[in-house]
Protein backbone atom coordinates (compact mmCIF):
# COMPACT_ATOMS: atom_id res chain seq x y z
CA UNK A 1 0.00 0.00 0.00
CA UNK A 2 2.78 2.52 0.70
CA UNK A 3 4.29 1.80 -2.35
CA UNK A 4 1.09 2.65 -4.45
CA UNK A 5 0.64 5.44 -2.19
CA UNK A 6 4.16 6.62 -3.16
CA UNK A 7 3.88 6.01 -7.20
CA UNK A 8 0.47 8.25 -6.95
CA UNK A 9 1.81 11.27 -5.28
CA UNK A 10 4.75 11.19 -7.63
CA UNK A 11 2.40 11.00 -10.54
CA UNK A 12 0.10 13.64 -8.99
CA UNK A 13 2.57 16.16 -7.10
CA UNK A 14 5.97 15.69 -8.44
CA UNK A 15 5.28 15.16 -12.13
CA UNK A 16 3.09 18.34 -12.71
CA UNK A 17 6.15 20.29 -10.63
CA UNK A 18 8.53 19.42 -12.88
CA UNK A 19 6.83 20.22 -15.90
CA UNK A 20 5.29 23.65 -14.40
CA UNK A 21 9.45 24.14 -13.82
CA UNK A 22 10.14 23.80 -17.27
CA UNK A 23 7.61 25.49 -18.88
CA UNK A 24 8.64 28.39 -17.01
CA UNK A 25 12.37 28.25 -17.71
CA UNK A 26 11.30 27.71 -21.70
CA UNK A 27 9.83 31.24 -21.10
CA UNK A 28 12.50 32.69 -19.68
CA UNK A 29 13.96 35.49 -21.90
CA UNK A 30 17.43 34.31 -23.94
CA UNK A 31 20.06 36.37 -24.37
CA UNK A 32 20.30 37.86 -27.64
CA UNK A 33 23.05 38.55 -29.88
CA UNK A 34 24.11 42.08 -30.28
CA UNK A 35 24.21 43.89 -33.88
CA UNK A 36 27.10 44.20 -35.62
CA UNK A 37 27.07 47.85 -35.28
CA UNK A 38 26.92 46.99 -31.42
CA UNK A 39 30.34 44.53 -31.29
CA UNK A 40 32.21 46.52 -34.35
CA UNK A 41 31.34 50.68 -34.26
CA UNK A 42 34.67 51.22 -32.58
CA UNK A 43 36.04 50.27 -35.31
CA UNK A 44 33.39 50.27 -38.16
CA UNK A 45 32.67 53.16 -37.96
CA UNK A 46 32.42 56.49 -39.70
CA UNK A 47 36.06 57.06 -38.44
CA UNK A 48 34.72 59.92 -36.94
CA UNK A 49 35.15 59.02 -33.76
CA UNK A 50 38.33 60.03 -32.03
CA UNK A 51 39.08 56.51 -30.20
CA UNK A 52 39.31 54.05 -32.81
CA UNK A 53 39.98 50.09 -31.83
CA UNK A 54 42.38 47.88 -34.29
CA UNK A 55 41.60 44.40 -34.64
CA UNK A 56 44.49 41.20 -34.53
CA UNK A 57 43.45 38.23 -36.15
CA UNK A 58 45.62 35.41 -35.29
CA UNK A 59 45.34 31.48 -35.99
CA UNK A 60 43.02 29.33 -37.51
CA UNK A 61 42.87 28.72 -41.17
CA UNK A 62 42.43 30.38 -43.96
CA UNK A 63 38.80 30.44 -44.13
CA UNK A 64 38.36 31.30 -40.57
CA UNK A 65 40.08 34.56 -41.32
CA UNK A 66 38.77 35.19 -44.49
CA UNK A 67 35.26 35.15 -42.82
CA UNK A 68 36.34 37.43 -40.15
CA UNK A 69 37.85 39.77 -42.58
CA UNK A 70 34.82 39.56 -45.21
CA UNK A 71 32.10 40.25 -42.80
CA UNK A 72 34.09 43.30 -41.42
CA UNK A 73 34.51 44.73 -45.10
CA UNK A 74 30.48 44.55 -45.58
CA UNK A 75 30.77 46.92 -42.76
CA UNK A 76 33.28 48.76 -44.07
CA UNK A 77 31.47 49.17 -47.62
CA UNK A 78 28.28 49.97 -45.79
CA UNK A 79 29.66 52.77 -43.63
CA UNK A 80 31.49 54.07 -46.74
CA UNK A 81 35.01 53.56 -45.37
CA UNK A 82 37.61 53.72 -47.92
CA UNK A 83 39.50 50.49 -47.27
CA UNK A 84 43.08 49.00 -48.49
CA UNK A 85 43.23 45.20 -48.15
CA UNK A 86 47.18 44.32 -48.50
CA UNK A 87 47.95 40.49 -48.65
CA UNK A 88 50.69 38.32 -50.09
CA UNK A 89 48.52 35.70 -52.33
CA UNK A 90 46.04 35.09 -49.99
CA UNK A 91 44.38 32.54 -52.14
CA UNK A 92 40.47 33.48 -51.09
CA UNK A 93 40.85 37.13 -52.13
CA UNK A 94 41.71 36.13 -55.13
CA UNK A 95 37.59 36.16 -56.53
CA UNK A 96 38.25 39.58 -55.62
CA UNK A 97 40.94 40.75 -58.13
CA UNK A 98 40.64 43.73 -59.47
CA UNK A 99 43.48 43.83 -62.25
CA UNK A 100 44.50 46.58 -60.60
CA UNK A 101 48.46 47.25 -58.98
CA UNK A 102 49.59 50.01 -56.46
CA UNK A 103 51.56 52.93 -58.28
CA UNK A 104 53.25 55.80 -56.00
CA UNK A 105 53.85 57.87 -59.36
CA UNK A 106 49.73 58.05 -60.23
CA UNK A 107 49.06 60.77 -58.85
CA UNK A 108 51.58 62.09 -56.94
CA UNK A 109 53.79 65.25 -56.99
CA UNK A 110 57.38 64.48 -58.04
CA UNK A 111 58.79 65.32 -54.09
CA UNK A 112 56.87 62.72 -52.82
CA UNK A 113 57.25 60.41 -55.60
CA UNK A 114 61.67 61.01 -54.70
CA UNK A 115 60.67 60.57 -51.22
CA UNK A 116 58.92 57.51 -51.52
CA UNK A 117 61.42 55.86 -53.22
CA UNK A 118 64.11 56.76 -51.10
CA UNK A 119 62.51 55.53 -47.99
CA UNK A 120 62.22 52.13 -49.97
CA UNK A 121 65.82 52.15 -51.04
CA UNK A 122 67.02 52.87 -47.43
CA UNK A 123 64.94 51.12 -45.19
CA UNK A 124 64.27 47.72 -47.27
CA UNK A 125 68.17 48.24 -49.13
CA UNK A 126 70.30 49.96 -46.34
CA UNK A 127 71.18 52.28 -49.38
CA UNK A 128 72.72 55.66 -48.34
CA UNK A 129 69.94 57.85 -47.82
CA UNK A 130 72.40 60.50 -50.02
CA UNK A 131 70.85 58.53 -52.89
CA UNK A 132 67.58 60.79 -52.66
CA UNK A 133 69.19 63.75 -55.02
CA UNK A 134 69.57 61.57 -58.08
CA UNK A 135 66.03 59.91 -57.73
CA UNK A 136 64.73 63.03 -57.60
CA UNK A 137 66.66 64.26 -60.94
CA UNK A 138 64.91 60.67 -62.77
CA UNK A 139 61.37 61.92 -61.66
CA UNK A 140 62.10 65.59 -62.25
CA UNK A 141 63.11 64.99 -65.87
CA UNK A 142 60.32 61.79 -66.72
CA UNK A 143 58.05 64.78 -64.89
CA UNK A 144 58.60 67.39 -67.45
CA UNK A 145 59.04 64.69 -71.02
CA UNK A 146 55.66 62.94 -69.99
CA UNK A 147 53.98 66.50 -69.42
CA UNK A 148 53.47 65.33 -65.78
CA UNK A 149 52.04 62.12 -66.12
CA UNK A 150 54.39 59.23 -65.04
CA UNK A 151 53.77 55.70 -63.61
CA UNK A 152 56.20 53.24 -61.87
CA UNK A 153 56.95 51.86 -65.49
CA UNK A 154 58.98 54.85 -66.49
CA UNK A 155 60.95 55.18 -63.29
CA UNK A 156 61.80 51.70 -63.53
CA UNK A 157 62.40 52.16 -67.43
CA UNK A 158 65.01 55.19 -66.92
CA UNK A 159 68.34 54.81 -68.62
CA UNK A 160 70.54 54.66 -65.93
CA UNK A 161 73.42 54.08 -67.41
CA UNK A 162 73.16 56.92 -70.45
CA UNK A 163 71.27 59.67 -68.43
CA UNK A 164 73.01 62.24 -71.15
CA UNK A 165 72.32 60.37 -74.55
CA UNK A 166 68.38 60.39 -72.90
CA UNK A 167 68.45 64.05 -72.68
CA UNK A 168 69.79 64.81 -75.81
CA UNK A 169 66.81 62.33 -77.64
CA UNK A 170 64.21 64.39 -75.57
CA UNK A 171 65.89 67.89 -76.75
CA UNK A 172 66.15 66.43 -80.43
CA UNK A 173 62.36 65.43 -80.28
CA UNK A 174 61.48 68.87 -78.93
CA UNK A 175 60.32 67.01 -75.55
CA UNK A 176 62.18 69.30 -73.16
CA UNK A 177 63.85 72.37 -73.92
CA UNK A 178 67.08 74.02 -74.39
CA UNK A 179 67.02 75.56 -70.82
CA UNK A 180 65.59 72.38 -69.35
CA UNK A 181 68.71 70.27 -71.36
CA UNK A 182 70.71 72.65 -69.55
CA UNK A 183 69.38 72.52 -66.16
CA UNK A 184 69.12 68.74 -66.19
CA UNK A 185 72.39 68.50 -67.52
CA UNK A 186 74.19 70.58 -64.78
CA UNK A 187 72.34 68.68 -62.18
CA UNK A 188 73.35 65.41 -63.14
CA UNK A 189 77.00 66.20 -63.64
CA UNK A 190 77.34 66.97 -59.77
CA UNK A 191 80.03 64.46 -58.59
CA UNK A 192 77.51 63.34 -55.59
CA UNK A 193 74.30 62.70 -58.07
CA UNK A 194 76.23 61.08 -60.71
CA UNK A 195 77.98 58.50 -58.48
CA UNK A 196 75.11 57.76 -56.56
CA UNK A 197 73.30 57.22 -59.58
CA UNK A 198 74.90 53.49 -59.51
CA UNK A 199 73.22 53.07 -56.61
CA UNK A 200 69.46 53.18 -58.27
CA UNK A 201 69.94 49.52 -59.95
CA UNK A 202 69.35 47.63 -56.80
CA UNK A 203 66.41 49.38 -56.25
CA UNK A 204 64.82 49.45 -60.00
CA UNK A 205 65.71 45.61 -60.25
CA UNK A 206 63.52 45.14 -56.66
CA UNK A 207 60.14 46.47 -58.30
CA UNK A 208 60.65 45.21 -62.14
CA UNK A 209 59.12 41.98 -61.24
CA UNK A 210 55.99 44.27 -60.00
CA UNK A 211 55.66 46.25 -63.21
CA UNK A 212 56.55 42.43 -65.68
CA UNK A 213 53.36 41.16 -63.48
CA UNK A 214 50.82 44.14 -63.91
CA UNK A 215 51.78 44.87 -67.61
CA UNK A 216 47.62 44.25 -68.38
CA UNK A 217 46.66 45.69 -64.80
CA UNK A 218 45.43 49.40 -64.14
CA UNK A 219 48.02 51.30 -62.10
CA UNK A 220 45.80 52.96 -59.25
CA UNK A 221 46.85 55.44 -56.48
CA UNK A 222 46.07 55.02 -52.84
CA UNK A 223 44.94 58.20 -52.57
CA UNK A 224 42.39 57.97 -55.52
CA UNK A 225 40.78 54.88 -53.30
CA UNK A 226 40.24 56.97 -50.37
CA UNK A 227 39.21 59.85 -52.06
CA UNK A 228 36.45 58.31 -53.70
CA UNK A 229 35.66 55.70 -50.62
CA UNK A 230 36.30 52.82 -52.20
CA UNK A 231 37.73 49.19 -51.31
CA UNK A 232 40.59 47.91 -52.83
CA UNK A 233 42.09 44.69 -52.59
CA UNK A 234 46.20 44.56 -53.67
CA UNK A 235 47.93 41.69 -53.43
CA UNK A 236 51.90 42.07 -52.82
CA UNK A 237 52.99 38.31 -54.37
CA UNK A 238 55.57 37.43 -51.90
CA UNK A 239 56.00 38.56 -48.03
CA UNK A 240 59.65 38.64 -48.99
CA UNK A 241 60.09 41.56 -51.57
CA UNK A 242 60.87 44.25 -48.23
CA UNK A 243 61.28 46.74 -51.11
CA UNK A 244 57.71 46.43 -52.22
CA UNK A 245 56.32 46.37 -48.86
CA UNK A 246 59.09 49.41 -47.77
CA UNK A 247 57.21 51.28 -50.67
CA UNK A 248 53.82 50.44 -49.91
CA UNK A 249 53.53 51.22 -46.73
CA UNK A 250 55.58 54.41 -47.34
CA UNK A 251 52.85 55.79 -49.40
CA UNK A 252 50.21 54.47 -46.10
CA UNK A 253 52.40 56.47 -43.90
CA UNK A 254 52.00 59.48 -46.10
CA UNK A 255 48.49 58.70 -46.29
CA UNK A 256 48.04 58.82 -43.26
CA UNK A 257 49.06 62.42 -42.70
CA UNK A 258 45.89 63.88 -44.68
CA UNK A 259 42.97 61.39 -44.64
CA UNK A 260 41.24 59.16 -42.52
CA UNK A 261 40.80 55.49 -44.03
CA UNK A 262 40.75 51.60 -42.95
CA UNK A 263 43.86 48.87 -43.56
CA UNK A 264 43.58 45.37 -43.92
CA UNK A 265 46.61 42.84 -43.75
CA UNK A 266 46.79 39.49 -44.05
CA UNK A 267 50.27 37.30 -43.82
CA UNK A 268 52.44 40.62 -44.13
CA UNK A 269 55.32 40.54 -41.69
CA UNK A 270 57.17 43.23 -39.49
CA UNK A 271 61.21 44.10 -41.26
CA UNK A 272 61.80 44.38 -37.54
CA UNK A 273 63.68 47.83 -38.51
CA UNK A 274 63.05 50.76 -35.77
CA UNK A 275 62.68 53.44 -39.07
CA UNK A 276 60.85 50.68 -41.17
CA UNK A 277 57.65 52.70 -42.91
CA UNK A 278 55.85 48.86 -42.42
CA UNK A 279 56.58 49.02 -38.82
CA UNK A 280 55.45 52.53 -38.17
CA UNK A 281 52.16 51.87 -39.82
CA UNK A 282 51.47 48.41 -38.16
CA UNK A 283 52.73 49.72 -34.39
CA UNK A 284 52.44 53.84 -34.62
CA UNK A 285 48.84 53.92 -36.27
CA UNK A 286 46.86 55.70 -34.04
CA UNK A 287 46.09 59.03 -35.86
CA UNK A 288 44.46 58.37 -38.87
CA UNK A 289 44.23 54.78 -39.70
CA UNK A 290 41.99 51.49 -38.09
CA UNK A 291 44.02 48.40 -38.91
CA UNK A 292 42.86 44.89 -39.44
CA UNK A 293 46.09 42.88 -38.69
CA UNK A 294 45.67 39.50 -39.55
CA UNK A 295 47.64 36.28 -40.10
CA UNK A 296 48.15 32.12 -39.46
CA UNK A 297 50.67 32.79 -36.41
CA UNK A 298 50.87 37.09 -35.44
CA UNK A 299 53.64 36.29 -33.41
CA UNK A 300 55.10 35.03 -35.98
CA UNK A 301 54.64 37.57 -38.09
CA UNK A 302 55.95 40.08 -35.60
CA UNK A 303 59.35 37.86 -35.64
CA UNK A 304 58.73 36.45 -32.08
CA UNK A 305 59.90 39.77 -30.26
CA UNK A 306 57.88 39.53 -27.32
CA UNK A 307 58.08 43.61 -27.03
CA UNK A 308 56.54 44.43 -30.89
CA UNK A 309 53.67 41.66 -30.16
CA UNK A 310 52.62 43.97 -27.38
CA UNK A 311 53.22 47.03 -28.67
CA UNK A 312 50.61 45.84 -31.55
CA UNK A 313 47.95 44.60 -29.39
CA UNK A 314 48.42 46.81 -26.91
CA UNK A 315 46.42 50.63 -26.43
CA UNK A 316 42.63 50.30 -28.42
CA UNK A 317 43.44 46.52 -29.80
CA UNK A 318 41.42 44.21 -29.88
CA UNK A 319 41.74 40.49 -30.20
CA UNK A 320 40.41 37.45 -32.62
CA UNK A 321 42.22 34.21 -31.74
CA UNK A 322 41.87 31.20 -33.35
CA UNK A 323 43.62 27.69 -32.39
CA UNK A 324 47.53 27.86 -33.17
CA UNK A 325 50.15 25.04 -33.90
CA UNK A 326 52.91 26.72 -32.72
CA UNK A 327 53.43 26.18 -29.04
CA UNK A 328 56.08 29.03 -29.01
CA UNK A 329 53.36 31.31 -30.38
CA UNK A 330 50.78 29.96 -27.68
CA UNK A 331 52.78 30.86 -25.70
CA UNK A 332 53.37 34.07 -25.91
CA UNK A 333 49.34 34.72 -26.14
CA UNK A 334 49.66 33.18 -23.01
CA UNK A 335 52.22 35.88 -21.78
CA UNK A 336 50.18 38.88 -22.97
CA UNK A 337 47.09 37.91 -20.24
CA UNK A 338 50.05 37.41 -17.70
CA UNK A 339 50.10 35.62 -14.78
CA UNK A 340 48.13 35.55 -11.36
CA UNK A 341 48.15 33.94 -7.90
CA UNK A 342 46.41 30.58 -7.93
CA UNK A 343 45.59 28.11 -5.34
CA UNK A 344 47.14 24.68 -5.42
CA UNK A 345 46.32 21.59 -3.93
CA UNK A 346 48.74 18.42 -3.13
CA UNK A 347 47.50 15.34 -2.04
CA UNK A 348 49.33 14.08 0.94
CA UNK A 349 50.51 11.37 3.18
CA UNK A 350 50.81 11.75 6.84
CA UNK A 351 53.99 9.41 8.68
CA UNK A 352 52.64 7.87 11.87
CA UNK A 353 54.77 8.51 14.76
CA UNK A 354 54.13 5.03 16.05
CA UNK A 355 54.49 1.55 14.49
CA UNK A 356 51.58 -0.59 13.39
CA UNK A 357 49.31 2.75 12.70
CA UNK A 358 48.01 4.06 9.46
CA UNK A 359 49.73 6.60 7.54
CA UNK A 360 47.11 9.71 7.36
CA UNK A 361 46.43 11.61 4.48
CA UNK A 362 45.89 15.33 3.78
CA UNK A 363 46.11 18.43 1.28
CA UNK A 364 49.03 20.36 0.79
CA UNK A 365 47.81 23.60 -0.20
CA UNK A 366 50.36 26.45 -1.43
CA UNK A 367 49.84 29.51 -3.66
CA UNK A 368 51.78 30.47 -6.62
CA UNK A 369 52.35 32.26 -9.73
CA UNK A 370 50.56 31.08 -12.83
CA UNK A 371 49.09 31.91 -16.31
CA UNK A 372 45.65 32.73 -16.21
CA UNK A 373 45.03 31.34 -19.40
CA UNK A 374 47.84 28.16 -20.45
CA UNK A 375 49.19 28.35 -23.46
CA UNK A 376 46.95 25.18 -24.15
CA UNK A 377 44.03 27.50 -24.13
CA UNK A 378 45.46 28.87 -27.65
CA UNK A 379 45.98 25.77 -29.39
CA UNK A 380 43.85 23.12 -31.02
CA UNK A 381 41.87 21.23 -28.48
CA UNK A 382 43.00 18.05 -26.18
CA UNK A 383 43.22 16.61 -23.10
CA UNK A 384 45.44 18.51 -20.42
CA UNK A 385 45.87 18.92 -16.60
CA UNK A 386 45.47 21.70 -14.68
CA UNK A 387 47.36 23.03 -11.66
CA UNK A 388 45.93 20.79 -9.43
CA UNK A 389 46.69 17.46 -11.73
CA UNK A 390 42.94 17.50 -12.71
CA UNK A 391 42.29 16.33 -16.30
CA UNK A 392 40.48 19.30 -18.45
CA UNK A 393 39.86 19.65 -22.04
CA UNK A 394 41.74 23.28 -23.11
CA UNK A 395 41.84 24.55 -26.58
CA UNK A 396 39.73 25.22 -29.75
CA UNK A 397 38.46 22.88 -31.77
CA UNK A 398 38.36 24.21 -35.78
CA UNK A 399 36.40 27.12 -36.48
CA UNK A 400 36.55 28.28 -32.93
CA UNK A 401 37.85 31.26 -31.36
CA UNK A 402 38.22 34.01 -28.37
CA UNK A 403 37.26 37.48 -29.50
CA UNK A 404 38.68 39.35 -26.41
CA UNK A 405 37.94 43.31 -25.97
CA UNK A 406 41.16 43.41 -23.97
CA UNK A 407 43.01 41.91 -21.31
CA UNK A 408 40.08 42.32 -18.54
CA UNK A 409 37.44 41.54 -20.69
CA UNK A 410 36.60 38.48 -22.97
CA UNK A 411 33.91 38.45 -25.38
CA UNK A 412 32.57 35.49 -26.72
CA UNK A 413 31.22 36.28 -30.20
CA UNK A 414 29.52 34.12 -33.47
CA UNK A 415 30.57 34.73 -36.56
CA UNK A 416 27.94 34.62 -39.46
CA UNK A 417 27.24 35.86 -42.93
CA UNK A 418 25.61 38.82 -41.35
CA UNK A 419 28.37 39.99 -39.31
CA UNK A 420 30.41 39.68 -36.28
CA UNK A 421 28.27 39.37 -32.91
CA UNK A 422 29.20 40.29 -29.32
CA UNK A 423 27.01 37.69 -27.33
CA UNK A 424 28.23 37.94 -23.63
CA UNK A 425 30.79 39.22 -21.54
CA UNK A 426 32.69 38.24 -18.44
CA UNK A 427 35.62 39.19 -16.40
CA UNK A 428 38.08 36.70 -15.90
CA UNK A 429 38.77 34.92 -12.71
CA UNK A 430 41.16 33.10 -11.12
CA UNK A 431 38.95 30.02 -12.13
CA UNK A 432 37.81 31.72 -15.51
CA UNK A 433 37.74 29.95 -18.91
CA UNK A 434 37.64 31.62 -22.34
CA UNK A 435 34.66 31.23 -23.87
CA UNK A 436 34.61 29.21 -26.91
CA UNK A 437 32.17 29.85 -29.97
CA UNK A 438 32.07 28.36 -33.61
CA UNK A 439 32.23 29.75 -36.68
CA UNK A 440 30.06 28.46 -39.14
CA UNK A 441 31.46 25.50 -41.14
CA UNK A 442 30.41 27.21 -44.42
CA UNK A 443 33.08 30.57 -45.47
CA UNK A 444 30.94 33.48 -46.32
CA UNK A 445 31.62 34.07 -49.99
CA UNK A 446 30.90 38.02 -51.05
CA UNK A 447 29.36 38.07 -54.17
CA UNK A 448 30.27 41.64 -55.23
CA UNK A 449 27.43 42.10 -57.78
CA UNK A 450 25.07 41.67 -54.63
CA UNK A 451 26.26 42.55 -51.66
CA UNK A 452 28.79 45.08 -52.73
CA UNK A 453 28.02 48.90 -54.12
CA UNK A 454 29.91 48.36 -57.24
CA UNK A 455 30.90 51.88 -57.10
CA UNK A 456 32.55 51.43 -54.20
CA UNK A 457 34.83 48.71 -55.13
CA UNK A 458 38.07 50.20 -57.26
CA UNK A 459 37.53 50.54 -60.22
Amino acid sequence: MGVFTGFIYFICFVIPIVVIIAFAMSKIPKPQPAGTDEAFKAYCNTLNNTEMHNLIISGGKSADRFLAITSILNEASKRRIPTIVLHSGFAPFNQFSQNKYYDPCIGTDSDEIAEILTDAAVNALNIDSVVHSSIKLIVDILQVVNNGNITLSDVVGFPLDDVIGYLDDCKDNNKITDSQYDRFKQRYNNPAIKDNMLRIPTLFSKLKPLIQKNKTAQPINFQQVVDNKQILFYDLLTDTNVVLKELVFSAISKLTERSKFGVITEGISFLGKTDSKVDTVFIKNQNNITLIYSGEDVPTLTLQEEKTLETLTGGNSQLLLFAHTSGSSAEKWANHFGKENKTKITKTKQRSAFIGVPQGKGDSITTEKDYRFPPQFFMASGRNVDNNNNSVIWGLNEGECYFIKDSNDVLQTQVTGKGLYALSSVTPTQNAKLPKIALQPTPLLIDPASNWDLNRVAS
